[in-house]
């Protein structure tokens, strides 16, 4: 918190340059109170804001974390702040606490039964709430029996431990308390499974498999056989019993597995409930980071939340899928103009019972570059006239006027750099050029951070001052292609280089044609200057065709 605190102080004190981010706190978890069932609190803070990077700081009394995404364990007043300096935006908010279990009781907590006699009854009481509450029986035998009552009520045949169990459905908190099954009589004991965990879903664990295992007669030596009671049949069974130990099941319902014990005639019974669960993994939210690539903002986030546990993620596009919760997705900068990068899809599969849950979202992109532009006042020439020219930033957005993306904010001037001694310059609109030579200027367009560079060649003419050299030195043909001839009444010193100002030549030139092979350049603007003591004192541009 004290490193939130100190970020605002600090644009707070900047607050007469600055402006507000307005940004969106979105809860991607079901609700804003931490339970026993959803022991966190997952918010997703997203912005339209693009005049640069935001960072969004979380905060509490004791500690912040940076991201676009925080989790939250405990419940208490938090503070989100959107940071992009000097601008920002803060919103309070308070996450919830809600774990309080239910209040049972049970009665009796103690009971004796015996093979010949009546089964227990045993009731259990759920107070404070009585409403959305699960009611379980948990058998020592395995399997459970589960209704959505208040008050429920369990019959025990067979002697052991057992667990009784209270959930409130609203927040997953719940209450146990174990009771007692005494018997004088041997009974048959035995464990029972099932490969789906007692419950049928999709796909595969749409049937599923009941397995007794660890079968012991209680008296040594005595057969055991066995019968599945499917749902709506009698209990009052006396046979016939099998030797198969597996069986399966495809309907939801209640069940009672029977084992009978030759000789005593004893026999467990353990009632237990298949329930159906094919509802398909909660999405509990999608958020996409940066929906729309830029090149301030060039990687999109794609998070995918869900409270469901023991849930796989699958993304998958139309270059190949990701195994995961999240998803980047970079900008397809091999085609530029393109607004949209693909559809995304995201399948949640419950591992329990095999459904799934889909969701498709589009990523776009804006990374148009500006048109970047150099315009001089009124010509690229300096003379002795007019010593300096002034480099004026005339580039445009390239962002379709038709476009559904922002295109009205400006394309500014990053830096300009020019040849020695030019002194570079940074978040100028105009630079003034002193000496010959090619000025770049960097410009970026606000709109989409995107940056472009532009080039400008000034040549460097004499003008009236220094007019009659124009009488005594000349060269053609220019535009030249192969052959280029120069000639000079007066012996004059040059120097000729290319638009980086590379020397590709130095030599004389008197009133006998020098010619030079030009065949070997590249097409381009080369400049000619003619020298006094070394110094170039006029340039003549010169164009390779």
């Amino acid at each position: 918190m004290k490193k939130l605190i100190t970020i605002l102080f600090v644009l707070v004190t900047l607050g007469l340059s600055s402006q507000t981010i307005n940004f969106t706190v979105t809860n991607v978890t079901p609700s804003y109170s931490i339970t026993c069932s959803s022991q966190s609190v997952v918010l997703s803070a997203s912005t339209n804001y693009t005049a640069g990077p935001v960072t969004f700081y979380w905060g509490n009394s004791t500690s912040t974390v940076t991201g676009n995404t925080a989790t939250f364990t405990s419940g208490g007043v938090y503070t989100v702040a959107a940071v992009s300096i000097p601008n920002y935006g803060a919103q309070t908010l308070t996450i919830y606490t809600n774990t309080v279990s239910p209040v049972i009781s049970l009665s009796p907590t103690v009971a004796n039964i015996t093979c010949t006699g009546s089964p227990s009854t045993f009731t259990l009481s759920t107070s404070n709430p009585t409403n959305n509450i699960s009611s379980s029986f948990f058998t020592p035998s395995g399997g459970s029996v589960t209704s959505n009552a208040a008050i429920a009520y369990y019959t025990a045949n067979s002697p052991g431990t057992y667990t009784a169990s209270s959930t409130n459905m609203l927040n997953g908190c719940k209450t146990n308390q174990t009771f007692t099954v005494t018997s004088n009589n041997a009974y048959p004991t035995y464990s029972l499974s099932s490969a789906t965990n007692f419950s049928l879903g999709c796909s595969t664990k749409s049937i599923t498999t009941i397995n007794l295992t660890n079968m012991q007669a209680g008296t040594p030596g005595a057969i055991l056989t066995y019968t599945l009671l499917p749902p709506g049949a009698s209990t009052n069974v006396t046979g016939p019993f099998a030797s198969i130990s597996s069986f399966t099941a495809s309907i939801p319902g209640s069940y009672m597995m029977i084992v009978y014990e030759t000789g005593s005639g004893c026999m467990t019974k353990t009632p237990f409930s298949i329930l159906q669960n094919t509802i398909a993994p909660i999405m509990d939210s999608l958020v996409n980071h940066n929906a729309t690539i830029t090149c301030n903002t060039p990687t999109a986030n794609l998070m995918m939340y869900s409270q469901t546990p023991n849930t796989a993620f699958l993304w998958t596009y139309n270059t190949g899928s990701v195994a995961a919760a999240n998803c980047s997705v970079l900008a397809n900068t091999a085609n530029p103009t393109s607004t949209v990068i693909g559809s995304y899809t995201c399948t949640l599969t419950d591992q329990n019972n095999l459904c799934k849950s889909f969701s498709t979202t589009l990523v776009y992109q804006n990374i148009f570059q500006p048109n970047a532009k150099i315009a001089a006042n009124g010509s690229n020439i300096r003379t002795c006239l007019t010593p300096s020219l002034l480099l004026v930033n005339v580039s445009t957005t390239g962002i379709p006027l038709n476009s559904s993306f922002t295109n009205t904010l400006p394309v500014t001037a990053l830096v300009w750099t020019g040849p020695s001694p030019q002194v570079p310059a940074s978040q100028v609109s105009t630079y003034t050029a002193l000496v010959a030579g090619v000025y770049t200027m960097s410009a970026k367009d606000q709109n989409n951070g995107c940056v472009a560079t532009a080039t400008l060649a000034v040549d460097d003419c004499l003008g009236v001052n220094q007019s009659s050299q124009e009488d005594v030195f000349n060269f053609y043909p220019n535009p030249v292609k192969q052959q280029l001839n120069l000639v000079s009444v007066n012996d004059v010193d040059l120097r000729i280089t290319d638009i980086l100002g590379n020397v590709i030549y130095t030599g004389e030139a008197n009133n006998n044609v020098k010619t030079l092979d030009f065949s070997q350049y590249q097409k381009g603007i080369y400049f000619i200057s003619l020298l006094q003591n070394k110094q170039a004192v006029k340039t003549y541009r010169l164009i390779k065709d």
